[in-house]
């Protein structure tokens, strides 16, 4: 079963066509004019968390591998229809960011919270905008609330897929239907 963000439209990922639509939107927003943006008073470091936390979910998704997807195997990754052995430059650098979890998590939040603070500093070109501490700070903890939630939620479901993987094996921490050690005399 592929996942909804592998389909491809224009033979780009949706994923990554929603990710770029989003972050467009993101950067428009944050770059408008002062006077063309109602007031939101101190909402705005809500608002600024949710984009942030939505971004950060929106590269999760795009780069890491569904849990519940069959994964390919180094040659399938870097296989193309018409040249076999040819590695595309994208599905390399895709396959460095997929190696773990860990890696890739720290790498979209350096990104993403380095983003966030050029985003503020160019804020200050935009006519009644002002680069503000509060602001980063709001994007920093959306960034990383967003990639908690996903690698806690991702964790889960690979531990869950694991578990029904394999039906005649069950899962650690099980103690149903265990036996016991040979040793053990049975009453």
């Amino acid at each position: 079963m592929r996942h909804i963000l592998d389909h491809k439209l224009f033979n780009i990922r949706l994923g990554f066509i929603i990710l770029c639509l989003y972050w467009l939107a993101l950067f428009t927003g944050t770059h408008l004019p002062g006077d063309s943006v109602p007031s939101t008073g101190h909402h705005d470091k809500v608002q600024h968390f949710l984009a942030y936390f939505g971004l950060a979910v929106l590269c999760s998704l795009v780069i890491w591998p569904s849990p519940f997807a069959a994964q390919p195997s180094l040659a399938q990754q870097n296989q193309s229809p018409g040249e076999p052995n040819r590695p595309s430059p994208m599905k390399s650098l895709r396959r460095w960011f997929q190696g773990s979890l860990w890696r890739s998590s720290w790498l979209i939040s350096v990104v993403l919270i380095s983003y966030g603070a050029i985003d503020e500093i160019t804020q200050a070109f935009s006519p009644g905008r002002s680069p503000e501490w509060g602001d980063f700070l709001a994007d920093a903890l959306g960034v990383i609330s967003g990639l908690l939630v996903c690698f806690c939620v991702c964790s889960l479901c690979i531990g869950l897929v694991s578990c029904f993987a394999k039906p005649e094996q069950k899962c650690q921490g099980d103690t149903e239907n265990r036996q016991p050690p040979a040793s053990v005399p049975l009453d």
